[in-house]
């Protein structure tokens, strides 16, 4: 089963998301903050694909994306 994770900080849109992708069968997680998604993705979790909203407080996502370049993190993002 392939895993998404879901980054974004507006808990609505979060929600949407994570049901769509749990009707369709995939595995979801889910962080509010850049950071958090930096965490999970340095973890043992494995993550197929990364949906990451742009406009967050905090770590923004071109931040996100530039510690996966440094960190070597591969992972297939998504920015809607």
């Amino acid at each position: 089963m392939s895993t998404i994770l879901v980054v974004d900080d507006e808990s609505e849109m979060v929600l949407v998301l994570k049901k769509f992708f749990l009707r369709q069968g995939f595995n979801v997680l889910s962080a509010n903050r850049g950071k958090d998604a930096l965490a999970i993705l340095g973890s043992k979790e494995k993550v197929d694909m990364m949906i990451l909203d742009m406009r967050m407080p905090g770590m923004k996502g071109v931040e996100v994306l530039k510690e996966l370049y440094e960190k070597v993190i591969q992972v297939s993002v998504i920015v809607p």
